[in-house]
């Protein structure tokens, strides 16, 4: 009975320590977004938003993701949303990426019709929509820290 014992200790703490279960059973958690479904997120939602498109393997992404953290903190809570949404096919491979570098704000996987969508859409690229929905600025690749501050003060103003 010992033996059975250790043997499920074991089992318990290697599901529980194993990075590719762990990120097989993040990937189970992480929602994916339709095209649809992000339309009402924009349309439904109150205040502005920043929403960004990237990708895990995104170089340029995981820089510009400092520069959003760094300007969602001057923003009271519920001034200024901000949305990530992935372009990777791999869910696994995002949930994997966000244990290691949680978001600031919210992730969400493109489901495949979005994916389809976006295809060859360069990453990461942000679009900035003010309070009404209405979009304010698209930004392509990484910009800088000044170009988005001033893009985000317009939309939180309006």
């Amino acid at each position: 009975m010992p033996y059975l014992r250790a043997v499920f200790i074991f089992l318990l703490v290697s599901a529980c320590c194993c990075p590719t279960i762990r990120s097989a059973r993040a990937a189970a958690l992480l929602e994916t977004v339709s095209e649809a479904a992000l339309e009402r997120i924009i349309r439904e939602g109150e205040g502005p938003l920043v929403l960004v498109y990237w990708a895990s393997w995104c170089v340029p992404c995981r820089h510009f993701r400092e520069k959003l953290e760094k300007i969602q903190s001057e923003y009271p809570e519920g001034e200024l949303r901000m949305l990530g949404v992935s372009l990777d096919r791999d869910p696994e491979r995002v949930a994997a990426y966000l244990e290691r570098h949680p978001l600031p704000y919210p992730a969400l996987l493109g489901d495949p019709a979005l994916l389809e969508a976006r295809w060859g859409m360069p990453v990461p690229t942000t679009i900035l929509y003010r309070r009404d929905g209405t979009v304010e600025r698209e930004l392509v690749g990484d910009a800088s820290e000044k170009r988005l501050r001033h893009y985000v003060g317009r939309i939180v103003k309006r």
